[in-house]
């Protein structure tokens, strides 16, 4: 099956960091920032206690090659995929990124856990999904 020039392809996952001290971390964060906002990749990238998460939204062929990408990146490990799915919109228009310093997560964060754990392959749990991580940095 071909995809539309205009399909949107977003993918969550998570995955656990090698070593990296918080000056690493850092600049990995304004990176991934930086290089996906120029190259129109929406999504977020959100670090807390050696844990990666993330989703990352764009044209198909786009996420497809960022995501092999981030399969090969040394600096973590464990990669899960949780979800992903094709659909017509951009939740995300840019890219943005949390880093958490500590356990003290807010209720939302806690609710988009709490999704990872009972994930399932249904679409509106998958748009729930994407709606609590997109209120994250709307807040």
């Amino acid at each position: 099956m071909m995809n539309s020039p205009n399909e949107i392809t977003t993918i969550s996952y998570i995955s656990n960091a090698v070593k990296l001290d918080e000056e690493e971390i850092e600049e990995l964060m304004i990176h991934t920032k930086t290089t996906n906002n120029k190259n129109g990749i929406g999504g977020l990238l959100i670090y807390i206690d050696g844990t990666f998460f993330q989703i990352i939204e764009g044209s198909s062929n786009d996420i497809k090659n960022l995501f092999t990408k981030i399969k090969l990146d040394r600096r973590h490990c464990n990669i899960l995929k949780i979800f992903e799915i094709k659909k017509a919109n951009k939740k995300f228009e840019r890219f943005n990124f949390s880093y958490i310093h500590n356990n003290n997560t807010n209720s939302s964060l806690s609710d988009l856990f709490s999704l990872i754990e009972n994930n399932t392959s249904d679409y509106s749990t998958h748009e729930t999904f994407i709606e609590k991580a997109h209120n994250l940095f709307s807040t």
